[in-house]
């Protein structure tokens, strides 16, 4: 169920109130199940699953429902276990479970042992901190001093809630330049929503050449770019054999322009489901049939020539990614509807799904648009409110929609736009 959850959260088949209602009320439903079952349960079933390395899906839930429990003893053993744990799936599952719990004085608890001494329990307490979006001050800066390099990726990332004057601005410029790449993507980030000038050269440089960082530095640049990087951005498409990640980020930019460039494309078996998406997130192309007219999608239920063949299933991975659950257009019948509707946007303006770039289309879009697409937006939210609206997208769909509304309320620059600088072609 937790892996159900997570596939669902970077899926475009759902929204984030699907999860709620699907996935993630199934998953809650378990753990409050083993929450009824009381001190018995905990003890003969919950604190026994904590050891068991091969299921740490169950892990996770049996921690969660230890953690809402009000058994003080198995709160500690639960810090100690994440302090100790060795398998990355089973300290994964364990941060996930701290990282999730809302209960008052978690947090506090996990910061009471927070010690650089033990590396590797300070990591598990670190990305607990990631998905609980704390402010540890000036402790950060100490932590960042250990020079303990598995710790700086977590750092990286939490300068972003740090509001002790100068720490950001003193190690964000030599987190820049790690040589670990998500150390440098997150402190990439970091520095780009809390308004760094060196943070989006580093992006442009990222987004020059290919590699692991390349498509999340794509979407740094669409979501915050100016028209001319856009124009740059789109005009790229011409020569991109792999133009799957520049898509992806276009599909942000909120420039008709992206959707004329790339409308060719949308009878392309893999490209094709892609554009669409693109065409969903600039103008609003309907996730659903439209209103009962001609349909925009086709049924692609009886098409198995992707399938392994049955002597290699017991060896395939047929989880699918999240590009191929994209659903299938017709390209005539889209490329129709867009004809219909092209004159009604202004070239020189940007878009998302379909409303004048703002306020009310994020809130329309947070609410509506596909898991997979939140994190773009969640970042640009980030970005334009210089860190004040931070929108955690693995949280409980619950408190999703609690830091949503706090978003609502903080002034954010929608004219914040960055050049592309001479560096980038």
């Amino acid at each position: 169920m937790i892996d159900a959850r997570r596939r669902s959260l970077d899926s475009p088949l759902f929204t984030l109130a699907e999860v709620r209602e699907g996935p993630e009320r199934r998953l809650l439903a378990h753990v409050d199940a083993l929450i009824l079952g009381g001190p018995p349960v905990a003890k003969r079933l919950l604190s026994p699953a904590l050891d068991d390395a091969l299921q740490p899906g169950f892990v996770a839930a049996a921690a969660l429902a230890l953690l809402y429990s009000d058994d003080a003893d198995a709160h500690q053993a639960l810090l100690a276990r994440l302090d100790a744990a060795l398998e990355p799936a089973l300290r994964m599952h364990l941060t996930w479970a701290f990282g999730r719990c809302t209960r008052r004085g978690v947090v506090a608890r996990v910061a009471e042992g927070l010690d650089p001494a033990s590396a590797l329990g300070c990591l598990a307490r670190l990305e607990v901190f990631v998905h609980q979006q704390v402010d540890l001050g000036a402790r950060l800066g100490t932590l960042l001093e250990t020079q303990q390099a598995q710790l700086r990726p977590a750092c990286a990332w939490l300068l972003r809630c740090c509001t002790e004057p100068g720490i950001a601005r003193s190690w964000l410029p030599r987190l820049l330049l790690s040589e670990d790449a998500e150390t440098r993507a997150n402190a990439i980030e970091s520095g780009l929503i809390l308004g760094l000038p060196e943070a989006w050269e580093h992006a442009l440089a990222v987004a020059e050449r290919p590699g692991p960082l390349r498509a999340r530095a794509l979407t740094w640049l669409a979501s915050l770019g100016d028209a001319a990087l856009h124009r740059r951005l789109i005009a790229a498409l011409a020569n991109d054999k792999q133009p799957a990640a520049l898509l992806r980020a276009l599909g942000h930019c909120g420039r008709v322009a992206a959707i004329d460039a790339c409308l060719e494309w949308l009878g392309a078996p893999r490209i094709g489901p892609l554009v669409a998406e693109l065409m969903h997130g600039i103008a609003g192309l309907p996730r659903e049939q439209d209103d009962g007219n001609e349909p925009l999608w086709r049924d692609d239920d009886d098409d198995d020539d992707d399938m392994p063949p049955l002597e290699q299933d017991l060896e395939t991975d047929l989880e699918l990614h999240s590009d191929e659950l994209l659903p299938l257009p017709d390209p005539e019948v889209v490329t129709h509807w867009w004809q219909t509707r092209r004159a009604a946007f202004d070239p020189s303006a940007r878009y998302l799904l379909g409303h004048p770039h703002g306020p009310q289309a994020f809130a329309l879009a947070l609410c509506t648009t596909s898991t997979r697409r939140r994190p773009a937006l969640a970042f640009e939210l980030a970005a334009r409110s210089h860190g004040q609206a931070l929108l955690d997208c693995g949280a409980l769909g619950a408190r999703q929609r609690v830091q949503e509304r706090r978003a609502e309320q903080v002034e954010l620059n929608w004219r914040r736009e960055h050049t592309g600088g001479a560096r980038w072609r």
